[in-house]
């Protein structure tokens, strides 16, 4: 038996949660899963950032590793990823150095271009500039926690004599790293900044083939800036399901992919609540609760289109006593009728939705 572990296990999580789940039970979950992992040993958990779709439901990681370094000991903790063209490099470099301070060290930092497109289009930004976007925001990040003042001007952010006004707590700066699926910009920016690489698609067979080029061209630009990469920030992501035995892991994994699929299960379900209605609908509605983004992957629900929004709310409560109510296309009956109901935004799509103000 080695003397040494080498190999070291940590968590990814997005997180996927189905939309029928309650969000404020599926954050307490998240945090105890951190206090579980800490407990066992894993090194490290990766925390994502999202903004559509209601089922990865953290806006901004860092609130979620606040709290979790609050509640663990040795665990590192990092974001799974910012999404950089979202932010400003200053605002995020300075949230940085503050949670570098608040976990003592214990805070790590992955960089992305972000994944959904919706996100992206709310925000008024062309998907096509993401990736220039994430590389220019790196490139002033890592000046910034070096002590470097900035003065520029871009399409997409300003900054006139910008520094940190802390310096970081861990030295000589918080670890860093770069999502890398399958194309090879996460490898070139990651040898060229020295970050860690995130191989977020090396479960799938694309993502399996890339590893070796991206590894090689990692390596290659750090030796053209005078580093060497370090394996010990290469990680590697595929998903894993462990159960008590083989047969076991299958049924649990065939369980969840059909729920994940939206096909129809023996207990009731809110993940799309005019996919549960048996009857008409209206066309607006459905297009925007059953969008792919937030019911059933894939699957819009078929029938006539002649109904009210009402009919749809009472359907949805109906089919799921007790339950609480995500918003959907008719979030305001909904919310009348429940006051105290936890809710998902939907993506909206052709439908427009109504405004959630104060509860009412």
């Amino acid at each position: 038996m080695a003397e040494f572990r080498t190999l070291r296990a940590g968590v990814f999580l997005p997180p996927f949660h189905p939309n029928e789940e309650d969000p404020l039970l599926c954050m307490e979950r998240d945090f105890e899963l951190m206090q579980w992992l800490d407990k066992h040993d894993y090194a490290e958990a990766w925390i994502g950032e999202h903004h559509s779709g209601g089922y990865e439901i953290y806006g901004q990681p860092e609130l979620f590793i606040a709290t979790a370094a609050e509640r663990t000991r040795h665990i590192r903790l990092g974001t799974g990823v910012i999404s950089l063209p979202y932010h400003h490099p200053l605002m995020v470099a300075d949230r940085i150095v503050q949670l570098d301070y608040q976990t003592r060290g214990r805070a790590m930092f992955g960089f992305g271009p972000g994944l959904l497109p919706s996100d992206a289009m709310m925000l008024g930004i062309d998907p096509e500039t993401q990736r220039d976007r994430m590389a220019d925001a790196i490139d002033i990040i890592t000046r910034l926690l070096a002590g470097e003042i900035i003065t520029r001007h871009s399409e997409w952010c300003t900054m006139r004599e910008a520094r940190l006004h802390l310096r970081p707590y861990s030295k000589p700066r918080p670890h860093l790293a770069i999502a890398s699926a399958v194309t090879p910009y996460g490898g070139k920016l990651a040898g060229r900044y020295d970050l860690g690489m995130l191989c977020v698609m090396a479960g799938s067979p694309h993502g399996y083939d890339a590893l070796d080029y991206n590894w090689q061209l990692a390596n290659a630009e750090a030796r053209a800036q005078g580093r060497l990469m370090d394996r010990y920030n290469y990680r590697i992501m595929a998903p894993f399901h462990i159960a008590e035995t083989r047969e076991k892991a299958i049924e649990n994994a065939r369980a969840g992919s059909t729920r994940a699929a939206g096909v129809p299960s023996a207990r009731p379900t809110t993940r799309c609540v005019c996919w549960r209605i048996t009857g008409p609908r209206p066309a607006a509605l459905a297009a925007s609760c059953c969008s792919p983004m937030t019911g059933p992957i894939g699957r819009r629900p078929s029938g006539p289109t002649s109904s009210s929004r009402a009919t749809c709310c009472r359907a949805s409560r109906s089919a799921t006593p007790g339950a609480r109510n995500r918003w959907t296309g008719c979030a305001a009956t909904a919310k009348r009728s429940a006051p105290n109901a936890r809710a998902r935004w939907p993506m909206p799509s052709s439908a427009t939705l109504p405004r959630r103000t104060n509860g009412k």
